[in-house]
């Protein structure tokens, strides 16, 4: 499933934060999770959100990031892809960049058949993760490929997919 990595995302990140000591954000949180686990996925991203709200009144920027991530993840469980897209392109801007931002981010553009912003995001991430390894680049460019095949541009979509391509391991 696409959402595999998204979820384990979201649980992993519940696990390490999920003592939140403030008054406030705690209870919100746990509703927040609560919501999610019953998939209620709309309501835990609004409770989510306002987790992060409370967070960031409270100096606590880090933890609001984390959290609007969770927010993200809920809005496309439920199908919301045009409020994670609101959250990811945000979370981009103001945190250290994260793959699974961008991977999440390039999902919901190919979820809104958005296929120029997908290549656009894809160009980002690779900009902004020079170092990713050659798998992981081989699977941006084959992504390309796609987003410009459903575009019908054949020229830059025959000339990703080679790159996708060259870059996979050469089995004899």
């Amino acid at each position: 499933s696409m959402f595999r990595f998204a979820a384990a995302f979201l649980v992993s990140f519940m696990l390490c934060t999920a003592p939140v000591q403030a008054a406030g954000f705690e209870q919100t949180f746990k509703e927040a999770q609560a919501a999610y686990k019953t998939g209620k996925y709309a309501d835990a991203a609004r409770l989510f959100v306002q987790t992060a709200d409370l967070l960031k009144k409270a100096k606590e920027t880090a933890k609001a990031q984390m959290v609007l991530g969770n927010a993200a993840i809920a809005y496309m469980q439920a199908e919301d892809y045009a409020s994670a897209v609101t959250i990811y392109e945000n979370l981009l801007s103001n945190q250290k960049i994260l793959l699974k931002s961008y991977k999440n981010l390039v999902i919901c553009h190919s979820h809104l058949e958005q296929h120029a912003l997908k290549i656009q995001t894809l160009e980002r991430m690779m900009q902004a993760l020079p170092k990713l390894p050659k798998a992981e680049i081989s699977n941006v460019y084959a992504q390309m490929g796609d987003a410009y095949r459903a575009l019908e541009i054949y020229a830059p979509a025959s000339a990703a997919y080679d790159k996708a391509a060259h870059l996979l391991p050469q089995d004899a």
